[in-house]
This record gives C-alpha cells, structure tokens and sequence, in this order.
C-alpha cells in the first residue's frame, strides 16, 4: 500500500503480560469499534469525529496481508508477525483483539520489559481507510470507516490525549484527509417536491466527480437517505389537490360523520354515502386517508412494509423468488430462462375490524371530540391486530405470518436453547445481504428485548444503544433498531427467538380504499342508551422476499 498510513491509539492497558516458556508473551485490546472519537483536525482545519464500524476490522483480516506489530510504529522495531504466526488478531464484540510472542531480540526484551513496567501502557495501529461515509450533526463532521486496509499495530506510550474516553489520535495523521462539502439537511422537514430537487442537485454534482472518491460515495449516500424519506413521506401523504381545500373538506366531513353518529340531520350528513345494509355509511375520502395514515402511526411494522392502494380487491405483485443475476451468452445462444421469470404474489381481500360501545352521555358530551376519539381507539386497535398479523398471521384467514411460513429457512441457531449470546446477533445480522441492512430492524419479546440490553463490552459499556429523535425513544443494536413485539416467542427450547427482517424489501400489504362504518341501534342498545360503533376494512400482507427476512431460532 503506497497511500499515506493513518495512525490511531487506544486509551487501554495491556491486559495480559508474562514470561514463558514459550516466550514473551503480552495480548490486549486494540481498538472499539462504533465508537465516536474525540474532535480531530482535518487539512482544512475543520474538525470532524470519526468511529470503525462493526466488521470492518474483520474484512480486514480476511485480506491475509502481512500485519506486523511494532514498538512505537518504528519499523525498525518489528516484535512479532501475522507471517509467522506470532501476532494473532481477532474482532469480537469487544473489539479488535490482539496476542503476540515476541521475538527473543534486545529490543523486544526491551519492548517486553518497558510494557511489564507499565512503560508503555496502550495500542495502537496504522491503517489505511478504503471506505468510509461522511455525514454531518449538528454542525459536526462525521466520518464512519466501514472497511480499512489493516498495516501494523503498536504498543505507545500514554498518548497526549489523557483525557479521552475512547481513543486518541496522532494530529500529524489528519493533515491530508480532506472533509467532503456537506450540505446539511433536515430531511423530515421537507417535502416529496424539496427532497425531489435537493436530489437532482445532488446527482449532478456526483456525475461530475470520480466514482471511487469520497465526495462521491457520501453524495451516493445522501440519495440513498433521500429516497428511503420519499419513500417514507410516499406512504403516508395527502393526496394531491390544494391542501387549504383539503383541510375544509375534512373539516365538513368530521361534521358530518359525527352528526351521523349523533343521529343529527344536517346537510353535511346527507353527503355520507351510504351502505351496503341499513345502518351503515361509507367513511368519507379524507377521513379514510387519515386513517389510513393513522395505521402506519400505531403500528410499526406495517409502516415498514412495502404497502399498495389497488382499485380493486386483489392485486398480483411480480417478485423475483430469489436475488437473480445476469448472465452472458454468445451470439446464437438463448438466455437461461429463470433469468427472466418471475413468480406472482396474489394479496386478496381479508377482512379486520374492531367495535366499540359508545354511551348517549359520552357521543353527546360537548368536551368530547367523539370522531377523533373513536378513531383513535378502532385504528390503535386495528392497527396492533395488523403487526400481529405480519409476525405471526394465517394466511387464510388473515396477513401471510412471517415465524408460520415454512420457506423461510433459519439463519442462525443458537448454541443453548435458554440463552441468546451477542456473537450469535452478530451472526444473524452478518447473515443478510449488504444491500439490505440499512432498512433492516430486529424484533423480539419483551423478556428478549430485557436480555439484550443487558450486554455489555468490557468497559461495560452497553451495546444496545438509546436514541432520542422528533418520533420518540429508539434503541439500536448494530445501528439498526430494535423493535419489541408481544407476539414474538420467549426464548425457550425451538422457538425462533429473533427476527432481523427488511419489510420494505420482503413483505408486502394492500389496504382496500373504503372503510366502512356502522353504527347499531338495535332494540337492546337504545334500552341500554348506548350505540355500537363498528369499523372495518379489507387487506392484506404477504412474504415476498424471503432472502430480506433472517431468523435465529434457539437449539
């Protein structure tokens, strides 16, 4: 590698040191990945924090170059070898290990006697970046190194950040690292047609760099994050028309829908459609929009799948059965067939609905908002049957149920059928194609859900991490979220503990435009003084890609 060998220090001890038989021996950790450095100075003068991502240390090691490990990186002072086999490294969910027996020379007593003392007391190591993202919070630079070309590792003295918590830097290493121009953008504050044009704005100017460079990769990034926002505001935004007008033909159907319930005659009353049978109506547009748009609030993992509005009652979806390829062939010759075919997902009709009793003092209360209120209730309901569905639904009668349908095959199984490891996560995590990790989350049982965040590294550092964002508290395990379900299965003897699933990619529902509405007046009811308030509506939810859901299931 002739590119410029950055140089990094941990602040730890050595955790292990002796004389034996068999040389001298010494091992400790290396480097934490994910975790966010301290402010360091790049060419420009900018300041910027930077992490290793998880895995990152492990490609590294799968390159079988030669890694040596050095006294103070000076070459000249080589202890040990990954050639010979007398350095030995390894990413666990600590972090980068390390081991070395250090060879017998007067500068590897010394090294070995200096590191003894306690001398020289941390790690470091030399590397080169071969992929890193860069983004920006809060006014700070953030760079994150997700593959990195691995050359040395050294013992130092105590670096000249005393005060760092995680790891210090060499200022000298920074001075050629340049900071991609960021734009930076509070994405959830724009709209389809602002993320559209901040899009196009940044394509053209990744047309105009060089693919491999790091402006490009970040600007390749950044219409990533933007497209899966559009996609986002996609399933939950206000059809298209004048949103003033919008919001008055709401509020005329608000009125009208509660005088319905009233059993008030008004004009804007006699503007429901009414139904099928005596009793019923026909819930206006934008009310059935809203909650529609209500759904994807209360129930995660149907906001997560890739959702449908058909204008009949069924739909058939193309999908592929499985990531399929290109191939190529000579002039005369014909292309394989499955390289073209595609198999048909058919989503139908499946009815789901909820009913409420709604009393004459609390329909005729003043303080009462009774369309919101009763709204609130059928789709918390309705939309908590849905997720529960997805997980664990009959295909006949309901949503296709992810841990019921036999083609998923397990991706990982754990060692124990009572206990869940971190290595074991990682596993299931490493099991998903690339491209599919960034929309990814796992979904566990409340009990598994207590189990995990109890993890932690051996600083005893939690790895189950605890974001604050506008839409509330998210943990996150690897960087992707976690998510807790009551219908996930405790951990015990079989059962499929852990999902890590991509529901953009691999799971598809239609919601039928048409919720209806019923309210029963029936003889018991009006002697009782109450009124029954029934909602209903036809969808469905089918697997269909079962390469973007993994299952660790328990021994």
């Amino acid at each position: 590698m002739t590119e410029k060998i950055e140089l990094r220090n941990f602040n730890v001890s050595l955790s292990e040191v002796e004389e034996t038989s068999d040389g001298l021996f010494v091992r400790g950790l290396v480097n934490r990945p994910n975790s966010w450095s301290e402010p360091l100075t790049a060419k420009n003068g900018q300041k910027f924090i930077e992490r290793i991502m998880p895995n990152a240390f492990s490609k590294a090691l799968q390159r079988g170059n030669e890694i040596r490990f050095l006294g103070e990186h000076d070459p000249a002072k080589l202890l040990a070898s990954t050639k010979n086999g007398s350095l030995k490294l390894e990413e666990t969910n600590e972090g980068l290990m390390m081991e070395a027996r250090i060879s017998e020379t007067s500068w590897g007593k010394d090294y070995h006697t200096l590191i003894s003392d306690g001398l020289l007391t941390n790690m470091s190591f030399g590397f080169q970046a071969l992929s890193d993202q860069w983004s920006k919070d809060n006014g700070m630079n953030q760079r994150s190194i997700t593959d990195l070309y691995l050359a040395e590792v050294s013992c130092v003295a105590t670096p000249a950040y005393s005060n760092s918590q995680i790891q210090a830097r060499n200022l000298q290493s920074t001075e050629d690292i340049e900071i991609p121009q960021i734009e930076e953008r509070d994405l959830s504050k724009m709209t389809v047609t602002q993320l559209e044009q901040a899009k196009t704005k940044i394509y053209n100017e990744y047309r105009s760099l060089d693919e491999n460079s790091v402006e490009a990769r970040n600007l390749l990034q950044q219409i990533s994050d933007i497209d899966a926002q559009i996609q986002s505001l996609n399933k939950t935004i206000i059809p298209q028309g004048d949103v003033r007008n919008m919001e008055n033909v709401l509020q005329n159907e608000v009125r009208a829908l509660e005088d319905y319930i009233k059993g008030i005659d008004s004009e804007e009353k006699r503007t429901l459609t009414t139904g099928s049978s005596t009793g019923t109506a026909i819930i206006p547009e934008q009310i059935s929009n809203q909650i529609v748009e209500k759904l994807f609030e209360v129930a995660p993992l149907f906001a997560r799948t890739q959702n449908f509005k058909p204008v009949a009652g069924r739909l058939d979806i193309p999908v592929e059965d499985d990531l399929g390829d290109a191939a190529w062939v000579g002039e005369e010759e014909l292309l394989n067939q499955t390289d073209y075919t595609l198999k048909t997902v058919t989503l139908d009709q499946k009815r789901v609905g909820s009913a409420i009793d709604l009393t004459k003092n609390l329909i005729n209360d003043s303080g009462i908002d009774i369309v919101k209120y009763s709204t609130k209730v059928l789709t918390g309901r309705i939309g908590r049957a849905i997720d529960r569905a997805i997980l664990n639904g009959d295909a006949t009668k309901s949503f296709e149920g992810i841990l019921n349908k036999s083609d998923i095959t397990v991706a990982k199984t754990t060692a124990s059928a009572t206990a869940i490891t971190l290595d074991e996560l990682l596993d299931l995590y490493n099991s998903m194609n690339p491209q599919l990790i960034p929309g990814s989350v796992f979904i566990v049982s409340r009990n598994t859900f207590n189990l995990i965040a109890k993890f932690k590294d051996g600083n005893g550092h939690y790895h189950l991490v605890r974001e604050v964002s506008d839409t509330g508290v998210i943990y996150k395990l690897f960087g992707q979220p976690v998510l807790v379900s009551d219908v996930m299965p405790d951990i015990a003897t079989g059962a499929k503990a852990v999902l890590f699933v991509n529901l953009s990619e691999g799971y598809a529902t239609m919601v039928k435009q048409g919720i209806e509405l019923e309210v029963v007046t029936d003889v018991n009811n009006a002697l009782s003084g109450k009124k029954t308030l029934v909602m209903d509506g036809f969808m469905d939810g089918k697997v269909t890609n079962t390469q973007a859901i993994k299952i660790l299931k328990m021994a």
